[in-house]
C-alpha cells in the first residue's frame, strides 16, 4: 500500500495539515459554543499548545507548497533529471524538513515572549506582546515562501511559453 503512494507525499502532507487545521477549526468553533460553562484564560498552556499544533501544521503546509513548486519547475524546465533529483528518499526527506521546519517556526508560540492570543467576539486573532520579534519572523518566512512560488510557477510558466513557440 505504501508503494502506491510513494509519489504523493506531498499531496499526503497538505492533506494532512488541512486535517489538522479543520480539527482546530473543530475545537475553536466548540470552544465558542461553550465558552460560557468553561472559561479558560487565553495564556493557558491549553490555548497556547492549540495555538502550536495549529502554526505547525500551517507552516508545514506552507513549506509543502513552496517544495511543490521548485519540484514543478523541475518536472517542466528539467525533464530528464527530474527523475534523478526527486527520488524518493529525497521526497522522504523533504517531507522530514518541511514538518521540521513548520514546528521550528511554530515552536516560540510555547514560549511566553511570543504568545498568540484569541479574541473570538472579534474572530481574530493577535501576537502578545504586540511587538514581538516572531511577528517579524512570521511575515519574512511568508514572504520568502510566497516569493519563492510565485518564482517558480513564473519560471514555469516561461519555459513553457518558450518551449511552445
Amino acid at each position: 500500500l505504501l508503494i502506491i503512494f510513494l509519489s504523493y507525499f506531498f499531496v499526503l502532507l497538505m492533506f494532512l495539515c488541512d486535517l489538522i487545521q479543520l480539527s482546530i477549526t473543530t475545537y475553536n468553533v466548540v470552544y465558542m459554543a461553550f465558552r460560557q460553562a468553561v472559561v479558560t484564560t487565553p495564556f493557558s498552556l491549553v490555548n497556547q499548545i492549540v495555538f502550536f499544533v495549529s502554526g505547525a501544521a500551517l507552516w508545514s503546509y506552507v513549506c509543502t507548497l513552496g517544495v511543490v513548486a521548485v519540484n514543478r519547475v523541475v518536472c517542466v524546465a528539467f525533464p530528464i533529471q527530474f527523475k534523478a533529483l526527486f527520488t524518493t528518499s529525497l521526497s522522504r526527506r523533504l517531507i522530514a524538513h518541511c514538518v521540521g521546519l513548520g514546528t521550528i517556526i511554530s515552536s516560540p508560540h510555547l514560549h511566553p515572549c511570543c504568545r498568540l492570543l484569541s479574541f473570538p467576539e472579534w474572530h481574530t486573532t493577535a501576537y502578545y506582546p504586540f511587538h514581538t520579534w516572531y511577528r517579524y519572523l512570521d511575515f519574512v518566512v511568508s514572504s520568502l515562501c510566497a516569493l519563492t512560488i510565485a518564482v517558480c510557477y513564473s519560471l514555469m510558466f516561461f519555459v513553457m511559453r518558450t518551449s511552445a513557440k
